[in-house]
């Protein structure tokens, strides 16, 4: 998308030159690697722009922000099918109404391979709903904008996506380009979800086939966080269907063991839990949903814990308030939190490592502490693991 020659496109997760282009000479203009976060998130400049200021030593890992709540959506619906309590979809769906905006980009998945993750444009408030869970899979989330930024004149819209996604995005915005005016100006909110490491399709695939048995051509609709099932509570389980409509279930935490074999160096040294630089940052409300899947019940109600960084985050979230769209409570972070602690603890990791690892952002920044193996994080009873037949 930043590249004005239109020489790049995305052969699955791998962007690749045109073969139909005619003019395959690339300039010397560098979009394509000023914008890109992989080595330089450019956290620091992006904050010094958006709050005028950078963010301090005590601000690490949660980054800029004004007011932290727990959020959960009011509508029953919505908030049964949540992954987290549905604060994401209710709050993007009301930014959609409140702000008259004409899209939203969020993930979806494919229409030929049903358990392949995918992004989707929401042309409507209503539709946002039907994306309303979370997704552990990789995609070239922004390619879903190449069309709206580059064909749509006027339109405005809003993302829901990951810390890497958004360092992405307002490295397009930082461009002295159309692409890059067009993305300033029409890009109007955004919401980012919380991420501790994302997981290559392989890691999905491997539920699939290896846990439950399946052949991926019958598989019809996964999810990730599903509290729909009968007797099934929060945080839910990995779900999967298949063309007899028959429902294959898998607890969470075995969900989670599997994804750790499927990781990309890139998200495993990746130095942002979050990337601070939305409107509003979404975290779970349980800080250990890994052990509540364990033990098959949480001590936290079922809701989204919140971060409000800018004004129109926070007039975003009190005109949902006051339409009845969501419940919030003033919270306080929780102690513990799992996908923190083994972001954390990678980073210490791959800080003392050879190969290069994007950088921190606060520039200079160097991890303390010790890291903690991730096995020991993950850590099931011998007798649950047989109970469920988890292999070895």
């Amino acid at each position: 998308m930043a590249c004005p020659k239109d020489l790049i496109e995305m052969d699955d997760l791998v962007p690749v030159a045109r073969v139909d282009t005619a003019d395959l000479t690339c300039g010397e203009c560098t979009d394509c690697l000023q914008m890109c976060p992989g080595l330089s998130p450019g956290t620091h400049a992006v904050e010094e722009r958006m709050f005028g200021r950078a963010r301090r030593d005590d601000e690490r890992w949660l980054g800029i922000y004004d007011e932290l709540v727990a959020c959960w959506a009011l509508d029953d619906a919505v908030h049964s099918r949540s992954g987290a309590g549905g604060a994401v979809s209710a709050l993007l769906a009301h930014a959609m109404h409140h702000l008259q905006l004409d899209w939203a980009l969020v993930c979806g998945r494919r229409g030929d391979k049903p358990w392949r993750a995918a992004p989707a444009i929401c042309r409507n408030p209503t539709e946002v709903h039907q994306y309303s869970q979370s997704t552990y899979q990789l995609t070239p989330h922004l390619i879903g904008l190449y069309d709206v930024l580059r064909q749509e004149e006027e339109s405005r819209g809003a993302i829901v996506g990951l810390p890497c996604h958004f360092q992405a995005l307002r490295g397009i915005q930082a461009l002295a380009s159309p692409v890059g005016d067009r993305a300033r100006k029409r890009v109007a909110f955004t919401i980012e979800i919380a991420c501790s490491s994302n997981t290559l399709p392989s890691g999905t695939e491997a539920l699939l086939v290896d846990e439950l048995g399946l052949e991926l051509q019958h598989v019809t609709r996964v999810f990730y966080r599903d509290a729909t099932c009968e007797g099934v509570a929060y945080p839910g389980v990995f779900s999967a269907e298949t063309v007899d409509g028959t429902r294959h279930e898998l607890p969470l935490w075995r969900a989670f063991r599997t994804f750790k074999r499927h990781k990309t160096h890139r998200c495993l040294s990746c130095p942002d839990w979050l990337s601070g630089l939305t409107d509003i940052s979404v975290f779970d409300g349980d800080p250990n949903i890994f052990v509540a899947s364990v033990n098959g019940t949480s001590d936290y109600a079922k809701h989204g814990t919140v971060l409000i960084r800018t004004p129109l985050g926070a007039a975003v979230l009190r005109s949902a308030q006051n339409a009845g769209v969501v419940g919030v409570r003033q919270t306080e972070l929780p102690p513990g939190n799992l996908g923190l602690e083994r972001k954390r603890s990678r980073r210490v990791l791959h800080e003392r490592g050879a190969r290069p690892i994007p950088e921190p952002p606060i520039p200079g920044y160097v991890e303390p502490g010790e890291c903690v193996d991730d096995d020991e994080l993950l850590s099931v009873p011998a007798d649950i693991r047989k109970r469920e037949g988890e292999a070895d």
